[in-house]
């Protein structure tokens, strides 16, 4: 594997940044990697987004990130974050993923939802500097942000509809090849 710094995929919203990394996983698990770290879905009810869930890709333990309903946590827009299950299954996913030495650590997404934990922060720069991240980050005005972006060992991808096909097979010919 050619492998020496973190990708981190930035994008419009909708621009295909979590569909590339959930290819990216499908095809590494092909190839016998282990995977660990955390996706965060869309909570729907019919076609209205009504929240995030935090899911661990190594378990497969689900919890909610972020919801309209949620009564308590930092609010972000018209979510309230939910810190318990961020951290509980968040940080763990990532601490153990570090733990097992899992090819590659999905952190999808490092945005404004996620930023509120000082704990997904430290565990987030402790895998980078593993260079072992497959991630998104959004895009947004954070000093963690800025201080991830000031990093040397990071590559940063900006996807568009127009380059996501093309952004895939580089991806694939750089870390199976």
């Amino acid at each position: 594997m050619r492998r020496n710094e973190n990708i981190l995929i930035r994008g419009k919203p909708r621009s295909g940044k979590s569909t590339l990394i959930q290819k990216s996983v499908n095809l590494f698990k092909q190839k016998g990697k282990t995977i660990g770290g955390i996706i965060t879905p869309e909570i729907k009810e019919g076609r209205r987004r009504v929240g995030f869930e935090i899911v661990d890709m190594a378990s497969g333990k689900r919890g909610v990130l972020s919801h309209v309903n949620q009564r308590e946590g930092p609010r972000i827009s018209k979510y309230r974050v939910n810190l318990k299950d961020l951290n509980d299954i968040g940080v763990s996913a990532i601490k153990l993923a570090l733990e097992k030495n899992a090819d590659f650590i999905i952190i999808d997404e490092i945005g404004k939802m996620e930023l509120v934990s000082n704990e997904f922060q430290d565990i987030v720069w402790e895998a980078l500097d593993l260079k072992k991240v497959l991630g998104t980050i959004g895009q947004i005005s954070h000093p963690f942000v800025t201080k991830i972006y000031q990093r040397n060992d990071l590559r940063i991808i900006t996807l568009t509809p127009q380059n996501r096909d093309a952004i895939f097979e580089e991806l694939k010919s750089q870390f199976l090849e």
